[in-house]
Parts: C-alpha cells; sequence; structure tokens
C-alpha cells in the first residue's frame, strides 16, 4: 500500500507557489505577447498579483499562462480556472465568495482534475476530464488536490483532509469463482497459527524406499476396487525417492508380464492419522497420460465406505487432465458433510502435470475447507453426526489406473508417476 500524505490548504497554497517558481527559475519560455514567468495568480479587485509577475484583472482571472504553467482564478465570483497542460501538476481555483468554482480539463498521464469548495451561495463544480488510468477521484467540501501518482486515490470531505491517498484496494472486486465450483457462501476462516506437528519431505538417496515407519505400501491386486487395472507394489520400480527431495509413485505397462499395468498406494494408516484441529497439505504434480487415475486423499480407519468417511483433497479423473476433484463424502444423510465431486479447472491445460501445486485442506471442529494453491474450492459443513466430528483419518497417496475413474488407458504414455514434493500437517 502507497504512503498517505496529507496536505493543509495552506500547504497546498505553498505547495503551487513553489512549482510555479520552480518552473520561471529554471525553464526558458519564448512567448509572444507574454509575460515571461510563472502563471499570473490575479489578487482580488485588481491587486497586483502574487509573486509580481503580471497585473492583477479586477473580473478575477489571471493573466494567460506560459506553456507548460497553469493559471489560477482569484478570489473574485465565479472565478474561472485555466487549463492545465503540466505533464504531472494540476492546479485548480478555490470557491468565490457568491459563485461556483470550476475547474479545467486535466488531460495529462497521471492526475485528474477535482472541483474546489463551493462559495456561500454557489455550487460546486465537478473537476474536467481525466485521461489517466486507475486514478479517482472524489469532489468533496474541501479544496482540489493534486494527483501525481499512478493507481492513486484523491479523496476530499468535510473530515477527511485533502492529500494523497494510496489506492482503494477494499474497493475492487474480488475474484470471480469458477462456475463448476461449489463454495460455500460463508468465507473461507483467516488462517489461524500453524504449528508443524507431521511431515515426509522425501529427502533421500536416489532410488531409496519409502520410510517405513511413517508409511506403508499396499499391495492390492488388479480390480480390487473400480474395476482398476493395475497390481499395487512395494516395488522400487513403482514407488521410490529420486534423490532430490520426492517422492514418485510410477505406473508401468509390461504387457509380456502376468501383470501388464503396476503402480503403487502408499497410506499412514495405523502410524499417523489426523482429526479436527489439523491442516493437511500435499504439494505435487500429477501424471501426464490418458488413463492414470491419481489420488490424495484421507480415509477413517474402518474399511465400511463411505460411513468412515473420505475426504480427497484431490482426484483427477483418467481422461482430462487440466482439472480434478475435491470431495466429502460420508454417506447420505443431513449434517453428513457430504459434498458431491466438485471439479476445479486449472487456467492452464498442462499446468497440474508441468507445475507443482499445493493441494490442502483446513480441517475444523464443524467443517473442513478444500483448495488448492490457497484458492477455495468447497466447503464440507457438518454435525455431530458426522464422522468428520471427531474420526481421525490416515493418509493416502496413489495412482490408479483405468477402471469406472481411470477410463481408457493410453498405452503409450507409460511410465506415469505422481511426483510427491512434501507431505505435512499442521495443528491449530
Amino acid at each position: 500500500m502507497a504512503r498517505v500524505v496529507r496536505f493543509s490548504s495552506k500547504q497546498s497554497t505553498f505547495l503551487i507557489l513553489a512549482v510555479g517558481l520552480g518552473l520561471w527559475l529554471n525553464c526558458q519560455v519564448k512567448t509572444e505577447g507574454l509575460t515571461v514567468g510563472p502563471a499570473a495568480l490575479s489578487g482580488a479587485d485588481g491587486a497586483p498579483s502574487m509573486l509580481d509577475v503580471g497585473p492583477g484583472k479586477t473580473d478575477g482571472k489571471g493573466q494567460d499562462g506560459l506553456l507548460n504553467t497553469s493559471e489560477t482564478g482569484g478570489a473574485d465570483a465565479n472565478s474561472p480556472v485555466g487549463d492545465a497542460p503540466l505533464s504531472d501538476v494540476r492546479i485548480l481555483g478555490g470557491g468565490g465568495s457568491g459563485g461556483a468554482s470550476s475547474a479545467g480539463d486535466a488531460p495529462k498521464i497521471d492526475g485528474a482534475g477535482v472541483g474546489g469548495a463551493h462559495g456561500n451561495d454557489g455550487g460546486t463544480a465537478l473537476g474536467g476530464d481525466a485521461d489517466v488510468k486507475d486514478v479517482a477521484t472524489r469532489d468533496g467540501a474541501n479544496d482540489g488536490v493534486v494527483a501525481p501518482l499512478l493507481d492513486a486515490a484523491i479523496e476530499t470531505g468535510p473530515d477527511v483532509p485533502m492529500g494523497y491517498a494510496d489506492a482503494l484496494q477494499a474497493d475492487r472486486p474480488a475474484p470471480a469463482v469458477d462456475s463448476k465450483r461449489a463454495v460455500d457462501a460463508r468465507a473461507f476462516d483467516s488462517k489461524p497459527a500453524y504449528t508443524l506437528v507431521w511431515s515426509d519431505e522425501f529427502d533421500g538417496d536416489t532410488n531409496a524406499g519409502i520410510d517405513t515407519t511413517k508409511w506403508t505400501a499396499v499391495t492390492w491386486a488388479p480390480g480390487h476396487v473400480n474395476n482398476e487395472r493395475q497390481q499395487y507394489t512395494a516395488s522400487l520400480n513403482n514407488v521410490f525417492l529420486d534423490g532430490n527431495g520426492h517422492l514418485r509413485l510410477r505406473a508401468r505397462y509390461s504387457p509380456m508380464s502376468l501383470n501388464a499395468y503396476t503402480s503403487a498406494r502408499i497410506e499412514t494408516d495405523g502410524k499417523a492419522s489426523f482429526g479436527p484441529g489439523h491442516r493437511i497439505e500435499v504439494r505435487a504434480k500429477l501424471p501426464e497420460g490418458q488413463g492414470s487415475f491419481p489420488g490424495i486423499i484421507m480415509l477413517g480407519p474402518t474399511s465400511n465406505w463411505p460411513q468412515n468417511g473420505e475426504l480427497a483433497l484431490m482426484e483427477q479423473y483418467g481422461q482430462d487432465k487440466s482439472s480434478f476433484y475435491a470431495s466429502a463424502n460420508a454417506g447420505d444423510g443431513a449434517g453428513l458433510g457430504s459434498t458431491g465431486d466438485v471439479q476445479y479447472d486449472f487456467s492452464d491445460a498442462t499446468t497440474a502435470s508441468a507445475d507443482f501445486h499445493v493441494y490442502s485442506i483446513d480441517w475444523h471442529t464443524d467443517h473442513v475447507d478444500f483448495a488448492v494453491d490457497g484458492d477455495p474450492i468447497v466447503t464440507s459443513t457438518f454435525t455431530t453426526s458426522s464422522p468428520f466430528s471427531s474420526v481421525p483419518e490416515y493418509i493416502v497417496l496413489d495412482v490408479a489406473l483405468g477402471g469406472d475413474m481411470g477410463g481408457t488407458i493410453d498405452n503409450s504414455a507409460f511410465p506415469m508417476e505422481m511426483v510427491v514434493d512434501y507431505v505435512r500437517v499442521y495443528a491449530f
């Protein structure tokens, strides 16, 4: 935010005179029939003009200003203000005792004209045209002010001293939410203070295995769930550290093998579980090839799905690699917190596979907020009848293939892999 600097009315008058005097002392201007010097500032009732650079005029007008200057009207009624062709300065007049003040055009880059104060019986005139970008002006009961700053806003009023104000960020509309997302009307909670309580950064030697104090590799046969095609293994061919701080869950295709498709699924079941009062976040890149069905999910401790509760931070179905789904599922019924699958579309169709993204949930006692890179996706709200209100869940990372969710597999795209940079759990 820009620093706010405010000037009193007397300080503004002095600033205007100083600008004019600086121009007179430092610039040589070729003119015809005009007095050389700063803009003529007329006095009241024909008195000599300020700075003694030209005669005052009884009609309240200052003498025509020179190139790159501007003139200011006097104190008589209906005093006008001359044009302001300066690059970065806008000079405005005050109100007469019985007339309306006005401002000339403001054709410069970084400022805008604002009307001066009205007189005893007069009206306030609005500022002139403002060919500016991101500059807002508001006229009020105080004198007009100078706006030399890009992205600045000027506020004047009975209770606001004149001066510069930073851009009105709070007035700008919030970014539109993707139509495919179902974000709860209640705003997401402001981030509480987090304390890291569990993590795996996957630091280790190239081709090292997973930390078995934290993870277990599942070895399901093909078709175990969702008619999936892969054999899950604990082999280093399918799950390993790459020596650069990453875990790789690699799906492979070997048409001559008994199980043509192999992949990996690891879980913290029996080793670490987390419930309300925790934030879980996973930074990962997803497989590129069609037919893969990667997941970052949490599950309750029983096998009775969905009553055990499932929180899917990310599931990417096999044929569309430009989006993913987040969801909470605890079965049907009021208060259970099920959301259905909520789709999140990336603006770049390839970014999920080309770049790392942070998939996260903030798990509160009565709701769970789902997000990616801090961007809200959906909120699950629930009552004490839901398993989400009290049952801790374990973390699952996997890459499934084909079946009900993965669909048709592109055999030319192997190996397919999900690369995980870290898994972190915070208490709040």
